[in-house]
């Protein structure tokens, strides 16, 4: 992924850019061509990794990064299985892009970590606690490969499974992150992304409505 907020983002936005990153990048926004995203803008100035604790937290960053661009995927897959019933086309469209906006603000968080020297405030994950995520992903996008099999019902299923796993993994770290560093940006980054504060909110009032439609249909 090259990055979700683009150069119009910023400029919609410019004081948030401002006080997280000074005047020079909100110069390099605006002197970059319209389709450069702001993600590429901050990656050319990221300090190199050099220490081993510095590639430990990069190399979990990218993993949890990984995870919410592979749940986006599989967010999309849906969306494209069941295009023919608009709210369930609606539903999926916009729970892909809220787990694209999560991939983007852990790719932000990547840039934080490494252009403030905030290595140590990073708690890394415990392997046995991301291995459990991988393999239900994986279990999930092989089901996904015989698309005929994955009914509407196995699908928010599937809902329900990646969200808890999010719940209990990467919302927890992204949490304790804000907690320790609170970046100017990261602070405000819901202004610029609000679907990350709204994800939820957005879950807890339309899958109820899913479910219950489900079992209506069944009924019949």
């Amino acid at each position: 992924m090259r990055g979700l907020i683009g150069k119009k983002d910023i400029l919609r936005h410019p004081i948030i850019a401002i006080q997280g990153y000074g005047w020079q990048t909100f110069y390099d926004v605006l002197k970059a061509p319209k389709e450069t995203t702001f993600l590429e803008v901050l990656s050319k100035n990221i300090p190199p990794i050099l220490e081993p604790v510095q590639k430990q937290v990069t190399d979990q960053l990218n993993v949890l990064i990984h995870f919410e661009s592979q749940i986006s995927s599989i967010y999309f897959n849906l969306m494209e299985k069941f295009t023919h019933i608009p709210e369930v086309r609606k539903f999926f469209k916009t729970l892909s892009y809220q787990e694209e906006a999560h991939s983007e603000i852990l790719r932000i968080v990547k840039v934080e970590v490494a252009r403030l020297n905030l290595w140590n405030n990073v708690k890394l994950l415990e392997q046995d606690k991301l291995d459990p995520a991988t393999k239900l992903i994986q279990s999930i996008q092989h089901q996904l490969s015989q698309p005929a099999l994955v009914s509407l019902e196995k699908a928010l299923i599937f809902v329900d499974k990646l969200e808890k796993m999010e719940d209990d993994l990467i919302f927890p770290f992204l949490h304790r992150f804000y907690k320790a560093v609170q970046t100017p940006f990261l602070k405000r980054i819901d202004r610029i992304i609000p679907s990350f504060a709204n994800h939820h909110e957005y879950l807890n009032s339309e899958l109820p409505y899913l479910k219950e439609a489900i079992k209506t249909y069944q009924k019949r």
